[in-house]
Order: C-alpha cells, then sequence, then structure tokens
C-alpha cells in the first residue's frame, strides 16, 4: 500500500507538472508580428487573415523614412532611407537611440537570439549594438 500510495503521489506531481508546462507553452511560443509602412510601426493584433493593427508609438518621433525593421524582446530597431539605424523599447517613451547615423543604408534587417543584428546593403553586415560594432560579413 506505501508504494502505490507514493506512485499515485508520484502521477498527481507529474500531472500536475505537465498542465502547468502545458498551460504556460502558449506564454512561452506566443509570436507577436510587427509591419512598418510610411504611416509608422504597426502590431498585428487581429490573429490570422485579420488586418486589425495598433500603431506603435515610435519612441524616436514620426519617421516616414522607415527602410526595414527588427524587433528583439521589447526592442525595436529600425534603419531609415538616410543610413540612420536606430531603436526604442516598445511602451517606453524617451528611450530613442540613434546607433549609426548618415551611414549607407541597409535592407532585409533581422535580430538573432543573442540581440545581434544581420542586415544587408551589397554585403551582408553584422553590427553589435551592445559593443557598437559594424562587421562586413562579405557578399
Amino acid at each position: 500500500m506505501i508504494i502505490h500510495n507514493g506512485l499515485a503521489v508520484k502521477k498527481k506531481w507529474i500531472i500536475l507538472f505537465s498542465l502547468f508546462f502545458i498551460g504556460s507553452a502558449g506564454k512561452v511560443f506566443a509570436q507577436v508580428v510587427y509591419v512598418n509602412t510610411v504611416s509608422g510601426i504597426f502590431q498585428l493584433t487581429g490573429g490570422i487573415g485579420s488586418t486589425d493593427r495598433v500603431l506603435i508609438s515610435n519612441g524616436c518621433g514620426i519617421d516616414n523614412t522607415l527602410l526595414s525593421i527588427a524587433v528583439y524582446k521589447d526592442t525595436i530597431y529600425y534603419n531609415t532611407w538616410g543610413g540612420d539605424l536606430k531603436r526604442f523599447k516598445t511602451g517606453s517613451p524617451g528611450t530613442c537611440e540613434t546607433l549609426i547615423s548618415g551611414g549607407p543604408f541597409y535592407n532585409s534587417m533581422t535580430v538573432d537570439k543573442n540581440g545581434i543584428i544581420y542586415m544587408a546593403n551589397e554585403d551582408l553586415i553584422r553590427f553589435d549594438p551592445y559593443k557598437k560594432q559594424l562587421t562586413n560579413l562579405g557578399v
């Protein structure tokens, strides 16, 4: 009987842990989609097939020269036709920072799991926003 009760307790803990993990998985793997237009940066809010959107307050002010965006956690990076690379934290006014000013313009920006930015012009460029270091990775 003691073994049986011990197994029952273990099963309850396994079930409880599994429910917690499954219940939390939606929060861990949730996806947020942002798009940029000449009108600003929008978060899509309506789900699959919907065009419902919310304008994200750009901490750097109105900028209709957006070229490409990348999102890392709560930070939105964007570059402009004027060669600027900027970032701001969503929901935090006054967090605008210009990382590159007046350089060549880049497109197809993305960010990896460590927050390192990759973008392209004629070459693939890596930008480390922590060290503020540009590295040309070649064609």
